[in-house]
């Protein structure tokens, strides 16, 4: 009874905060880091004027296993990076990094030998990211949080010169559509217009990336994320689904799991 009270709680909490900029922070503070006892990155579809990409997301035992990747217009269109925790590699475009992973108190550690060092901490309405390239000497400081109702981005770069650059972009909603919002930089430009769509077991945010010309080329990137069963609850008795009918004639999957026929 308390884990399905707990449930229904979490569920009340996340359904009402599932606006356009909650679920761009969950997206943006997590990433493909999250463990998927809570939302997290299932797959990408991006569409970027002269190429075009899917990227599917594998986890095991709740973390990240594996991102297969595939370029449609590419030559070389597929390839896949494989973590391997037990052995601290990480296999990237072909090429082995050393790679580790730790939690210290709040905060989660992603090490790369020789590329990056990547420290990351998340709150509720808070996260924050910092990557040092030990081989430029550049450390970048990454924020996000909420003011109000606003979502702000803040980077801050420092280099090995000791010069700085910083950016800011803040993202509001459509006072008229909660599954909209727009993203603005800190001279109040548009950057992007987002739209979340909810889906059978969980949300999606597309990005419109409004920076460049012309407005008619496709530019858009669209993140996929999974909220765990656990946490769909809408009754006191789990929601059941009906069995999926697969087409005799389905032969495999494409990267997001969508079905592919033979001729």
């Amino acid at each position: 009874m308390k884990k399905i009270l707990f449930c229904l709680l979490f569920f009340a909490i996340y359904a009402a905060a599932n606006s356009c900029t909650r679920a761009w922070f969950e997206i943006n503070a997590y990433g493909y880091f999250a463990s998927n006892d809570r939302p997290y990155l299932d797959s990408t579809h991006q569409n970027e004027l002269t190429y075009e990409i899917d990227e599917k997301y594998i986890y095991k035992n709740g973390i990240i296993d594996s991102i297969l990747t595939y370029h449609q217009k590419a030559s070389l269109p597929e390839y896949i990076d494989a973590f391997n925790w037990d052995e601290g590699t990480l296999i990237h475009n072909r090429t082995s990094v050393k790679i580790s992973r730790k939690i210290v108190n709040d905060t989660l550690i992603i090490t790369e030998t020789e590329t990056n060092q990547v420290i990351i901490k998340i709150l509720d309405n808070y996260a924050e990211k910092k990557i040092i390239k030990s081989k430029t000497g550049t450390e970048t400081y990454r924020q996000i949080f909420f003011s109000n109702d606003t979502l702000v981005f803040q980077t801050t770069s420092t280099y090995k010169s000791g010069e700085k650059d910083s950016y800011k972009t803040i993202t509001v909603k459509d006072p008229q559509d909660d599954s909209k919002c727009t993203e603005y930089d800190d001279e109040g430009e548009i950057q992007g217009q987002l739209e979340f769509t909810k889906n059978d077991n969980g949300y999606s945010i597309r990005y419109n990336d409004e920076q460049y010309e012309p407005k008619t080329t496709p530019n858009y990137k669209e993140y996929f994320m999974v909220v765990p069963e656990q946490y769909q609850y809408t009754t006191s008795i789990r929601k059941q689904r009906p069995a999926v009918k697969i087409s005799p004639k389905a032969r495999y999957f494409d990267l997001l799991g969508r079905y592919k026929f033979s001729k």
